[in-house]
């Protein structure tokens, strides 16, 4: 039996493209056989060939000589040089047998995609292919978004951590600096999103046949009511969630590009023009053995500099 977790990277694809990636030699004849006697299962369930995959879903296939597997591929793209080899290992926040936490940079994508030189995702596969290891995203941040990323080490801990995203175990607190000071200063936002082409640009936006989502939230300090330093504790996890959120208050995201529709007289001059939105800490709970742990990733550059233009103490407001 050969057992994968779909990454996030292998998302949103059909099960029979991705069966043909993993075999190339299988025909399709065998694949359908094998579907229809339930030899081909997600989750435990039996499914057709064209059924869309998920992240975090577990593919069982039986049935499939061992040979027929694809041999490991060099990955796409130029391999790593040595001084992004040093800036990856930069990044680990912390390692266990199990996972290691990355703080990623703002700018840097998770994945790939148009204009991306080089992604996370892509940093682990060339990695993957040198050590022969199987580091696999367990889950997302936008690529204007810094802080912590999650990469687990193996299927097991990959499978072990997806779910405890989808269950909400993960306790995880961002940091973002909002346009005016949200009112009341603490509270839970609840509605539903959905993605919408506006504009030319694919959008969130609030929509009763969306997906749920929640987010709590809470003002640390803020500087009259031009701004604020807020922290988040998103209760799901939608795209773009946070930033939707925040703009619905009226006080969107500190420079952010997507959702920064202002209130009349809303301004702040020589900001940094990047998002002001850290993924600062997750509370990984007791997985596979391995107590919980709670993982933080320093303010970015961006929070930093921007503090101290409009005076807030961070060294308080991390202790706070």
């Amino acid at each position: 039996m050969k057992e994968f977790v779909i990454d996030a990277h292998e998302a949103d694809q059909r099960l029979d493209r991705f069966l043909k990636k993993q075999f190339p030699h299988v025909p399709y004849g065998l694949w359908a056989r094998l579907a229809r006697t339930g030899k081909i299962r997600l989750d435990k369930k039996k499914v057709p060939l064209g059924e869309r995959l998920y992240a975090g879903q577990v593919l069982t296939v039986r049935g499939v000589p061992e040979e027929d597997a694809a041999p490991k591929r060099h990955p796409k793209g130029k391999p790593l040089m040595p001084k992004e080899i040093k800036q990856f290992q930069s990044w680990v926040l912390y390692e266990n047998d199990h996972f290691l936490a990355l703080n990623k940079p703002q700018g840097t994508a998770t994945q790939g995609g148009i204009k991306v030189r080089r992604s996370v995702d892509e940093y682990l596969h060339h990695l993957n292919f040198q050590h022969n290891t199987e580091w696999k995203l367990v889950h997302r941040l936008d690529r204007d978004t810094s802080g912590v990323l999650l990469v687990a080490k193996n299927t097991q801990a990959a499978r072990a951590l997806t779910e405890a995203f989808k269950k909400g175990l993960m306790d995880k607190t961002y940091w973002a600096m909002t346009l005016g000071v949200p009112d009341p200063e603490e509270g839970e936002i609840r509605n539903r999103l959905k993605k919408r082409s506006i504009g030319g640009q694919e959008l969130m936006v609030v929509d009763d046949e969306g997906d749920f989502a929640c987010t709590e939230y809470r003002v640390k300090d803020h500087a009259y009511n031009k701004a604020a330093f807020v922290e988040l504790k998103p209760q799901t996890g939608r795209t773009h969630q946070l930033r939707v959120h925040m703009q619905g208050l009226g006080t969107p995201i500190l420079g952010d590009p997507k959702y920064r529709k202002l209130e009349e007289g809303q301004a702040i001059e020589n900001i940094i023009p990047k998002l002001h939105l850290h993924a600062y800490s997750i509370r990984v709970p007791s997985l596979l053995g391995a107590k919980a742990i709670t993982v933080t990733a320093p303010p970015s550059d961006v929070l930093v500099k921007t503090s101290e233009q409009i005076g807030f103490e961070l060294s308080r407001l991390l202790n706070d």
